[in-house]
């Protein structure tokens, strides 16, 4: 076929060179040079927003490029809103003129996790044509979350834990929880689930009772990415049956869809499963410290899901971290592990004798140094305070004197005053109440505010003059303090 239309094109030119008029040449050959950068790619091609990049502002710039055919591109969006299950489509915009290039203010959108959004294209070309071009998997992590987090004690017996103060799962409008007590040793993290369920009976079908029991999900490495990658460890511990390992890859396809996978493999990890009759269930289970690493992680990414019966039969979920499907099976809102460290002592009897000896020598030693030491507290205390005084109204002259240089950073802080700038960061911070970088943003942005209000000149050179590195950058910042843009600023706030 390509030999045919060279062939075509051979034939064209030769007809063309025979004429007299060098204009049909000169239009054929444009012709052929437009058609052939086209034919390098596809008609339509979502730019933006990229895949596998969590947009991570309150801002999601969409882009297309589009062929010379296309006319028109509505951009659409299906996202699941707040504490709902199911997608929603809205229009975010119709563009006429290229480029076809949009920015979404998504403050209104919630978090789009697991599987994310789906971007729309609806191109409409010159003879009339509707083509939908889709790209799935785009996620949202803008709005920042707060994790549940749990601690867990040390176990020197190769037993689960049930002394410490259990976590809660619940759901409103369940006559149903869930108390869980995790503990570690060197061997494994052990977690024992005590499902309280009235509506719980082990004659259920075996359908269903495959679907009842925990699921537990691990993020060993706390990466709290917004979908759930290979390197997960989900283990599904059911009522009846072996516990399994489910493993599940995130997948682009092609064609721009977003999936899935997920495979099933048998677990022999140490487990024990009782169920009793309009009361519940209660599972132990344990994962070896082999899996999670030696030594094991400080800090580990976790949900627990278990499933219970609701007054219809129906299962339902019950999950430490809150919110619809989306959320509490992605690993961006796992709650938090914290591994508490090994005691000193097992004997408690033991412990407590040196507790209390150890108790005694330090009270004395403690009433010796204050009565040494009250007399000079007052005068330490003093010049402490007068030398950070100092250093503060150092700081602030600094800042105030290179306030619009854009290349001013904390570093040129910490060089003039002689200290480590993380040192300068923790000043700056008590007594602003705003790190380095945030006051220097709200400072710079306080002059842009009395520009725009009392002079005439250019966003671009208010940019440049208040240490701006471009427009774009001053009306991000500008909009994530004042909560509009510059224009809409001066135009509500100008000095007649």
């Amino acid at each position: 076929m390509l030999n045919r239309y060279h062939t075509r094109i051979k034939l064209t030119l030769q007809s063309l060179l025979n004429t007299q008029s060098l204009l049909p040449l000169i239009t054929f050959i444009t012709f052929i040079c437009l058609n052939t950068t086209d034919a390098q790619q596809p008609c339509l091609k979502f730019i933006q927003p990229s895949q596998w990049t969590p947009v991570t502002t309150p801002i999601c710039t969409l882009s297309v490029y589009a062929c010379l055919d296309v006319k028109t591109i509505r951009f659409k969006a299906q996202y699941v809103p707040h504490n709902d299950s199911l997608s929603r489509i809205i229009t975010i915009g119709h563009l006429t003129r290229r480029p076809f290039k949009l920015i979404w203010d998504i403050s209104d959108v919630p978090n789009q996790l697991t599987y994310g959004l789906t971007c729309l294209a609806e191109a409409e070309f010159i003879d009339g044509k509707i083509e939908t071009l889709r790209q799935e998997g785009i996620f949202l992590t803008h709005h920042d979350i707060h994790p549940p987090e749990y601690k867990i004690s040390f176990s020197h017996a190769n037993k689960f834990n049930t002394n410490r103060q259990s976590l809660t799962l619940t759901s409103p409008g369940l006559n149903a929880k869930a108390l869980v007590n995790i503990s570690w040793n060197k061997k494994a993290l052990m977690f024992h689930i005590s499902v309280s369920n009235s509506l719980f009976y082990t004659t259920l079908p075996k359908k269903k009772l495959k679907k009842l029991g925990t699921k537990i999900s691990i993020d060993v490495h706390n990466k709290r990415t917004p979908y759930i990658t290979e390197d997960m460890l989900i283990y599904m511990i059911p009522v009846i049956n072996k516990p399994y390992q489910v493993i599940a890859k995130s997948k682009y396809n092609p064609d721009g869809t977003f999936d899935i996978k997920e495979t099933y493999d048998t677990c022999y990890f140490v487990h024990e499963v009782t169920a009793e009759n309009f009361k519940g269930y209660t599972i132990d289970f344990a994962v070896p410290g082999t899996v999670l690493g030696n030594p094991l992680p400080k800090i580990l990414g976790c949900n627990i899901i278990t499933t219970v019966l609701d007054e219809s039969s129906t299962i339902k979920e019950l999950s430490w971290v809150k919110g619809n499907h989306y959320i509490i099976h992605s690993p961006f809102s796992y709650g938090k592990l914290f591994l508490m460290e090994k005691p000193f002592l097992a004997n408690p009897i033991l412990l407590w004798l040196i507790s209390f000896a150890g108790g005694l020598i330090l009270g004395f030693l403690g009433i010796a140094l204050f009565r040494l030491t009250r007399k000079f507290n007052t005068l330490i205390r003093f010049e402490n305070a007068e030398h950070e005084d100092k250093l503060i109204k150092n700081i602030t002259t600094i800042i105030d004197a290179e306030i619009t240089n854009h290349k001013f950073t904390i570093a040129d802080i910490a060089k003039k005053i002689s200290l480590p700038p993380q040192k300068v960061n923790k000043i700056i911070k008590r007594y602003c109440g705003k790190s380095f970088k945030k006051h220097l943003d709200f400072s710079r942005i306080e002059i842009v505010k009395e520009r725009l209000r009392s002079s005439n000149a250019s966003e671009i050179s208010i940019a440049k003059s208040c240490g701006f590195i471009s427009v774009d950058e001053m009306e991000k910042i500008f909009r994530a303090y004042t909560g509009t843009t510059p224009y809409r600023y001066r135009e509500e706030n100008r000095i007649t």
